[in-house]
Formats: C-alpha cells, sequence, structure tokens
C-alpha cells in the first residue's frame, strides 16, 4: 500500500469513526490523529491517551484545536497546562533528544509542529472539569470503550501513552496486544513501562501531564526509556 493509500484509508476510517461517536453523543468531541498525513510520514507514531476534553462548549472538532496550537507563535494559551510536557515529551521521542536538549517553546516555536504527528485521543468524548472523576469515567469509558479500543487498532501507534488512563483500558491493550508485558516502574515520575517487541509497541503509564510534577523528570523518563528500549532492541535484531 501507497503512503498515499495509507493517508486516504485513514481519512475515510477517522471519519467513520467521528460519525459513530457522534451517534453515541452528539455533544461529543472528535478526536484522533491531528494530521494524517504527517502522522503517517512520521517513522515513531505516538498516541496520548487522556481522560476528558476539558472545555464549555458542547461539542466541537477537538483535533483542529489542537492543531491550532501549532500557530507559529509559541504561546500555548489555555493548553499550556497540558500540552507543554507533552510537547516536550513527543518531540524529545521524535528526535532522540532529552529534555535539557530541547529548546524552550517560546525561543523556538516551531517545536510545537510535532503537534501534528499525533494521536491524540480522551475515553471519555464529553467534556469535563478541571478535575476528573474515576467513577464517572469508568462508566464513560464503558460507552466509548469499543471507538477507544477501534482507534487503538486503527492508528497501530508504536508508542502509547496514557495520562493516568492506563488503569482504565489496561484489560483492552492485553486483548489487542497479547504479548504486552510489564517492564519495569520508575519512582520518580511514578511511570510504568510496558512493551511487546512483537507489536514494536512501548505503553508508557504516566500521570497525566498537567499534574505538578517536575518537568524534566516528566518528560526525561519517557525519552530515556524510550530510547534505551529502542537500542535494546537494536542490538537484538
Amino acid at each position: 500500500m501507497t503512503i498515499e493509500e495509507k493517508i486516504k484509508n485513514l481519512e475515510r476510517s477517522q471519519k467513520e469513526i467521528d460519525e459513530k461517536i457522534r451517534e453515541i453523543d452528539e455533544n461529543s468531541f472528535l478526536d484522533g490523529i491531528i494530521d494524517i498525513e504527517k502522522y503517517v510520514n512520521s517513522s515513531i507514531k505516538i498516541m496520548w491517551v487522556l481522560k476528558e476534553p476539558y472545555s464549555d462548549e458542547k461539542s466541537c472538532n477537538w483535533r483542529e484545536y489542537i492543531e491550532d496550537i501549532n500557530d507559529g507563535t509559541g504561546n500555548l494559551g489555555g493548553f499550556a497546562k497540558t500540552f507543554t510536557k507533552i510537547i516536550y515529551t513527543t518531540y524529545g521521542i521524535l528526535n532522540g533528544k532529552k529534555w535539557s536538549e530541547i529548546e524552550w517553546i517560546r525561543d523556538n516555536p516551531k517545536i510545537t509542529e510535532v503537534i501534528g504527528q499525533i494521536a491524540y485521543i480522551n475515553i471519555k468524548k464529553t467534556p469535563g472539569g478541571s478535575v476528573s472523576n474515576d467513577t464517572e469515567l469508568t462508566e464513560n469509558y464503558a460507552v466509548f470503550r469499543d471507538i477507544v479500543m477501534e482507534q487503538i487498532k486503527l492508528y497501530k501507534p508504536n508508542v502509547i501513552i496514557g495520562g493516568n488512563t492506563i488503569k482504565f483500558l489496561g484489560n483492552d491493550l492485553k486483548v489487542i496486544y497479547p504479548d504486552l508485558k510489564y517492564s519495569k516502574y520508575i519512582e520518580s515520575s511514578d511511570l510504568g513501562i510496558s512493551s511487546s517487541a512483537i507489536d514494536n509497541l512501548i505503553v508508557f503509564d504516566a500521570c497525566h501531564p498537567c499534574i505538578r510534577k517536575n518537568q524534566e523528570i516528566y518528560c526525561n523518563d519517557m525519552i530515556i526509556n524510550f530510547m534505551q528500549i529502542s537500542q535494546l532492541k537494536e542490538n537484538n535484531s
């Protein structure tokens, strides 16, 4: 299958998923791959799985809102609290750079362009407040579970980063990836790591990116462990 065919297939499939999401709840926020062409052409496909959209709006295309972060100014506005760590972690993984080796976004706004290369989904597709309720999230994940699983299967990520969400979908990930095995725990950022060599997949069970944890530690624990696992895989191939 050519790159062009992959892009067209993903565009069609993502549109079908959008329709399914809105059939479940017309007030849902549409999520998924931010820029399909950039995602397809990315050598490392990264999927962030967060809890719920934080917004006062009733419904929107969340992908378009997220894509607007990359407006060339480096000003993340209301997205800064969540997306600063997402951008630095994603940039580090994609470019093989530790946190200290990455320029500040305000000094080099082009760093935000990595947003276009990710898939970004919520386990609850309707908006919530600044504090999430686990009971409500569990109930809503049950509603959108089949959609979330379809998104993961369709996007075929090499890296899944759960922002305090792996506890909701851990068992379902094992259904999709039977060879996924727990690897280790990093205390400094409360990070769990699982991987599957067969599926070329690393799963980071991370805290939510807006949590008040040291940014360098949060980002580096994922960036460095991705580098180490990738290097080990390369040495064994």
